[in-house]
């Protein structure tokens, strides 16, 4: 007999139970806390494409701030933040690297550009193909990181092991979730939407969320602020 939590409480409990990993991090490696920080702060504005995916990919029930007019909550800025984080640190915490400075003739400091051509990407494919926000989000990811791969190749394999060591962690955390909420995929997802694969009950489209985040948001850091491995 498997004991349910209420389903309102779904999005909130599993955005703060990211904080876990987050902390973690943060509490074990003090050289990552700016690049945690920085991920997680940077990744906050994300939080207002939240409504690009109410109700064709999913409708999650909110605790706060549940506007009339539009569904976006703190749970949103919440997921974001932790995300954001952990999938800008999740390399160098999984594989022990450190990061160094680049000399500052040789980086690409504070070049904003595949930030801001990430969002904007994001909302002209919601303009042009708003059915399909899910399949926007999982080719944002690759996207910007070929860009910064083609200014910065020394962070192709930062890039592919970030979006596979993200992805993984992400299934495990959802597969955990799916413990505490057995049917919340079922009540709270479009699957009339969605392409019906699933891995352990995880749809697919989190997967490839998962990946995209981790091969983007993993190198922004790097990329935008100046550092590679040491």
């Amino acid at each position: 007999m498997h004991l349910e939590l209420p389903l309102a409480s779904g999005y909130l409990l599993g955005s703060l139970l990211l904080g876990i990993p987050y902390l973690l991090i943060y509490l074990t490696r003090p050289d990552l806390r700016q690049q945690l920080i920085w991920g997680g702060v940077a990744c906050l504005p994300l939080a207002l494409t939240a409504p690009f995916f109410i109700p064709e990919y999913w409708n999650p029930p909110y605790y706060f701030g549940d506007f009339g007019f539009v569904r976006l909550g703190i749970e949103d800025f919440i997921f974001s933040f932790f995300i954001g984080g952990i999938a800008s640190s999740i390399y160098e915490f999984t594989f022990k690297k450190r990061l160094v400075k680049m000399p500052k003739n040789k980086t690409m400091a504070k070049d904003w550009k595949p930030y801001v051509g990430g969002i904007t990407f994001l909302v002209l494919m919601e303009v042009f193909f708003p059915q399909h926000s899910i399949i926007s989000l999982a080719l944002l990811g690759p996207l910007v990181a070929a860009y910064m791969i083609m200014c910065r190749s020394d962070l192709r394999t930062q890039s592919f092991a970030a979006g596979g060591l993200f992805m993984m962690f992400y299934f495990i955390f959802f597969t955990a979730f799916k413990t505490l909420f057995p049917s919340y995929v079922d009540v709270v997802y479009m699957k009339a939407n969605l392409f019906d694969i699933y891995v352990k009950g995880v749809p697919i489209e989190e997967l490839l969320f998962a990946f995209s985040v981790g091969c983007g948001w993993s190198i922004l850091y790097e990329y935008v602020v100046g550092y590679r491995e040491k």
